[in-house]
């Protein structure tokens, strides 16, 4: 139960975090479409990003957990006091890192952007000084990231769910207030706003957790993360040379290159972060505790059920996204600036990012149990060859595919890393890749198949429709959410009718959630009605 409730929250809080990121997207492209002045922005925001992967990004926070978690005790003071240390050297580090940004901020952007500089020597010069503004927001985001590390290891989810997705209110609440004066820094200073806030918010509740400033600088803990800690930060820097190349590769197609595949993430984000980081986050404890007390049947078990889960759940979302792909994007963002050219040019982006969404999902489960097991060598290791495969891919399809190339390199880069974390969970978890394969494959077998059906079902109801009605924006809405329903209806059926054991497991384990909170609230209702 504690574990749907924390999977419950986190999924709130992813939910309400890539909606209002969803809103960012679409204040940004309706303020200035799919411009150069867009893809100026996302090299510069880049940075940040990374920053924030560096500490928080699922696979770091995954490998922070499992230590901090065993420092806890019933007065927690030991635990606390490395807490105090992490915070004070992780800001240290930020800070430097900062600092050293305004000074590298040219050499870096014509690194990652230089083609931009081909079509638009302005452009690059924008560019700097958004990544010179930006210092203060890697800072904060840097120690947001460290801050929600420490809550998930205390089980404190409800704040950090608040925190994290008010992360874009301030480009959305802010930015379109500023944009006449400030241009494309408004959306430079609507990011100072959010994740100061969101800093803000993630400080007070470890504040109302009880932890209280100490004296020490150092811990004897603070070595072992930093030991778990060293080989992702190894693995995390082969990743950004993957992305600055990207970046850079991507600036030499066009001067909207950056800007449409940023676009094309968008469909992706919601599922990802709604489905695949709650289910990891929530699964990594139990995974954590059942390794750590010897439990290795619980392990396995819980290991496949997360698999199994995340396969149910993503692969029709992901299946009905894609077939709707088009007049979604129509629906979101064919307004202002954004304009047909950009819905021809994001739209096969979209699709491919939704391929390698599904295999990114399964990796991040499969990186957790790993790092229950608080192995981060491994999977640092097998991140280093995938960017090797990337680069192969990349210089092999942007020549002919142009930014379109790049798309498909970063999706066989994820398929190759979750094809050799399943072959390494197989040997080191399971002794042989058959008993994986026997427990699990028949689950994928089923919801794959039953996803591509449904995509089809989805597809061709929405041509039927569409053919037969006088679209407007709102007859628009109400097809795709029809069409949407439609398929994940005939998903379930198909399910259904086959017998998928996970999804009766998940239907009944829905109904004894309802039926426990309503018998709460029943139990609740006398005693305030027998209240003077």
């Amino acid at each position: 139960m504690e574990q749907t409730r924390s999977s419950v929250l986190l999924a709130l809080g992813s939910l309400g975090s890539r909606l209002l990121g969803l809103a960012r997207e679409l204040t940004i492209t309706r303020l200035f479409g799919q411009t150069g002045l867009v893809s100026a922005f996302t090299v510069a925001s880049q940075i940040p990003i990374m920053v924030y992967d560096l500490i928080v990004g699922g696979y770091i926070s995954a490998a922070f957990i499992p230590v901090l978690s065993s420092w806890q005790r019933d007065d927690n003071r030991d635990f606390y006091a490395l807490v105090n240390s992490l915070l004070l050297v992780f800001g240290l580090v930020l800070l430097l890192i900062s600092s050293l940004l305004l000074v590298v901020a040219p050499a870096l952007t014509r690194f990652m952007a230089g083609g931009l500089g081909r079509f638009d020597p302005e452009l690059l010069e924008a560019t700097v000084r958004m990544v010179r503004y930006m210092t203060p927001v890697l800072w904060l985001t840097g120690m947001s990231g460290l801050l929600n590390a420490v809550l998930y290891s205390l089980r404190r989810f409800a704040w950090s769910a608040l925190a994290n997705a008010l992360f874009n209110v301030g480009i959305v609440a802010v930015s379109p207030f500023l944009v006449r004066e400030y241009g494309v820094i408004s959306l430079v200073i609507g990011l100072w706003c959010g994740v100061g806030l969101q800093t803000l918010l993630l400080a007070f509740d470890l504040g109302r957790g009880g932890f209280r400033g100490a004296r020490n600088v150092w811990h004897p803990g603070l070595k072992e993360i930093l030991v778990r800690y060293a080989p992702i930060v190894l693995g995390q820097l082969f990743a950004y040379v993957q992305t600055v190349m990207d970046r850079r590769l991507a600036s030499r197609t066009g001067v909207s290159s950056i800007a449409w595949m940023r676009t094309g993430t968008t469909l992706q984000q919601l599922p990802l972060g709604l489905i695949s980081v709650s289910v990891g986050l929530a699964t990594l404890p139990v995974l954590s505790q059942a390794f750590h007390d010897g439990r290795g049947k619980e392990y396995r078990t819980s290991l496949v059920q997360g698999l199994s889960y995340m396969a149910l759940i993503m692969t029709p979302a992901l299946a009905v996204l894609g077939a709707l792909s088009e007049p979604l994007i129509r629906i979101l963002f064919l307004r202002g600036q954004f304009t047909d050219v950009d819905v021809t040019a994001v739209l096969p982006a979209t699709r491919i990012y939704l391929v390698g969404a599904f295999f990114a999902a399964m990796d991040y489960l499969l990186n957790n149990a790993f790092y229950a097991r608080k192995n981060t060598l491994l999977p640092s290791l097998v991140g280093i060859g995938s960017v090797g495969l990337y680069f192969v891919a990349a210089l092999t399809l942007v020549t002919p595919f142009s930014y379109l190339g790049l798309v498909w390199a970063d999706t066989i880069k994820h398929a190759g890393h979750m094809l050799t974390m399943t072959i390494l969970i197989s040997q080191y978890v399971f002794g042989h890749w058959r008993r994986l394969l026997d427990m699990l494959g028949p689950a994928l077998m089923r919801t794959t198949s039953a996803a591509a059906l449904a995509a089809v079902a989805t597809m061709g109801l929405h041509w039927l429709l569409a053919e037969r009605v006088l679209l407007s924006f709102w007859t628009d809405v109400g097809l795709v959410i029809f069409c949407g329903l439609g398929g994940l209806g005939c998903y379930g059926l198909i399910l259904h009718v086959w017998g998928h054991p996970e999804l009766r497991e998940a239907l009944q384990m829905l109904s004894r959630l309802f039926a426990s909170k309503a018998s709460a609230s029943s139990s609740e209702l006398p005693r305030r009605q027998g209240r003077p």
